[in-house]
């Protein structure tokens, strides 16, 4: 039996017994096959990534998001089944051998419509059950290790800020102080999102939906964690430039249905109020 089996069959206990594994190329995922006839899916930390991907940080934060989403009752993402943290192992419930989103519109399947919808309305129903309970999650989360909630907040656009800037600066075209300005402005709204404030997967693009008929399942919450709603539904809309050309629906009439799917989902229950005209959903309970 390789290291790797060994490993995983001492993670699952002796209830068990592991009796091949494929890997999901090119994710460092496996699928692995029990006696009984059963399987899961095992996410190891990457080794051959060049540096990317690699902080073991990673696996606690999937590890926590996943707890806590089982513990308010959002199901639209797999179960834990085993872990070991030591290792950077995470054994997750086995959702069956599902086409991502990304597949779908890759394929023009008559399907993927519906899917990029159900996409948009998952990501509403995530922010809509985990609203006001940013304080429940980083208090499990840091139980596990340190994490700093802001730099979360901030973590993709303030890095690829920098790293545009370099470029740009290469190539002779130094951003302009106007455009400075603007990305300083959009960095404080994203800082301090106020009402805005949501969980986020970390990663919302279409690989990481994988589809079931017309519903799906949210995966990959290695970098998850609270920051501006903006975040998720600029993938929403983005994700459709980047794919579009795949797809056979029209860009601006998928556009407009996703977004009603993304504001029905994380708004369900919509309650005027005199002063504003609009009110959000109270946040949802979670155990003690």
């Amino acid at each position: 039996m390789s290291d790797f089996m060994q490993l995983l069959q001492t993670t699952l206990g002796d209830g068990v017994e592991v009796v091949a594994a494929e890997r999901l190329q090119p994710w460092f995922v496996a699928r692995v096959h029990m006696s009984d006839g059963s399987s899961v899916i095992v996410k190891s930390l990457r080794t051959d990534a060049g540096g990317f991907r690699t902080d073991p940080a990673q696996v606690l934060t999937e590890l926590c998001a996943l707890r806590f989403l089982e513990e308010i009752g959002f199901d639209l993402v797999p179960r834990i089944v085993a872990s070991n943290v030591a290792e950077n192992l995470i054994v997750l419930e086995d959702l069956g051998p599902r086409p991502s989103l990304f597949d779908l519109l890759r394929d023009r399947a008559p399907s993927a419509a519906d899917a990029e919808t159900a996409f948009a309305r998952a990501l509403g129903d995530l922010h809509a059950s985990t609203v006001g309970l940013e304080d429940v999650y980083y208090d499990r989360r840091r139980a596990l290790g340190p994490v700093d909630p802001q730099i979360e907040r901030v973590r993709y656009l303030g890095r690829g800020w920098n790293e545009t800037r370099g470029y740009a600066e290469k190539l002779g075209a130094r951003p302009s102080s106007k455009a400075e300005a603007d990305m300083a402005a959009v960095m404080t709204a994203l800082a301090d999102p106020g009402p805005f404030l949501a969980f986020s997967n970390g990663d919302a693009c279409a690989f990481n939906f994988l589809v079931d008929g017309v519903e799906g399942a949210l995966v990959d919450f290695e970098f998850a964690g609270y920051r501006h709603a903006v975040t998720d539904f600029a993938c929403v809309c983005s994700f459709r430039a980047r794919c579009g050309s795949l797809s056979a629906t029209r860009p601006r009439e998928a556009s407009k249905r996703n977004t009603g799917a993304f504001f029905r989902a994380r708004f369900p229950k919509p309650r005027t109020t005199e002063r504003t005209g609009w009110e959000s959903p109270q946040p949802a309970s979670v155990p003690q």
